[in-house]
């Protein structure tokens, strides 16, 4: 019964039982821009954040904050990420600024790159969800990264209007959406109903 106990965390058994790691990571969010989480483990994040050096020293307990922070920048974009944005054949949604910043100890540093992927969810606002039951809403997401842009694919929960990526770097992100009639028609309604999307929802 003393698995996962709340409080135990500084008595893993291991040849460091008697060091209190001190981790912590949080999520800052813009009031501007949709709630945003960290889906994955504190311990997958660390993994993928952190440098072998920097989990060691996690390890013998010096002190480590992450924090992700979000910002609305669909105001603040420059010419070259509406261009890319434009240039995609899909309509946008939020545009988001997502940054990640460590502190090791009293080592502060912003992170661009990652280990490895972690997990981020966005709950999506009304305007943004399908509701009409002849089309089914597709979205992903567009990053655009040192002045290039990625497609990511990205996974949408109905039931909690929650979107779900994975990425390792940080910079400026959209998300995009089509609507594909669901018929037998699908390739006449797909060509109409891009065209018109994103012509309606080119970033100015």
């Amino acid at each position: 019964d003393n698995d996962n106990k709340p409080g135990d965390n500084n008595k893993p058994g291991s040849d460091n039982s008697d060091v209190k790691t001190d981790i912590k990571v949080s999520v800052l969010v813009d009031e501007r821009v949709p709630e945003t989480g960290l889906v994955d483990s504190t311990e997958d994040i660390i993994k993928a954040i952190l440098t072998e050096d920097e989990a060691k020293q996690a390890e013998d307990g010096v002190k480590v904050d992450i924090a992700l922070t979000v910002k609305d920048k669909s105001s603040n974009l420059t010419e070259d990420e509406k261009k890319l944005i434009n240039s995609n054949n899909q309509a946008s949604g939020c545009i988001l600024d997502i940054q990640l910043q460590k502190i090791i100890g009293s080592q502060k540093s912003d992170v661009y790159e990652l280990n490895s992927a972690i997990n981020i969810k966005v709950k999506l606002n009304s305007d943004l969800i399908n509701k009409d039951s002849s089309k089914t809403r597709k979205y992903s997401v567009i990053r655009i990264h040192n002045g290039v842009s990625d497609i990511l694919s990205a996974t949408f929960d109905e039931a909690r209007g929650e979107l779900t990526f994975a990425t390792d770097r940080f910079s400026t992100y959209i998300v995009v959406y089509e609507d594909v009639a669901n018929s037998n028609t699908e390739d006449k309604s797909n060509v109409s109903g891009n065209g018109s999307a994103a012509d309606n929802n080119d970033v100015a």
